[in-house]
């Protein structure tokens, strides 16, 4: 089921570029109403993360892979 959920979120147009510039970011997870709107078969409108441990630096390094900046 979590492969679908990912594949599913994959699939929206924001949410795709994000989870792309995380990947490979250990202990990174999917959180909240994007996670409960899936499950009941909608379509999320946001993406909450939850990052164990300091969130700077996977924040900086996901924002470098898509060209980003991140704001403190």
């Amino acid at each position: 089921m979590a492969s679908t959920l990912l594949e599913r979120l994959r699939a929206l147009p924001a949410a795709g570029p994000v989870l792309t510039a995380l990947e490979g970011e250990p202990r990174v997870w999917v959180v909240g109403g994007a996670v409960r709107d899936l499950l009941l078969g909608g379509r999320p409108s946001d993406l909450d993360l939850v990052v164990e441990g300091d969130a700077l630096p996977v924040a900086r390094r996901a924002a470098e892979r898509v060209d980003g900046e991140v704001l403190v």
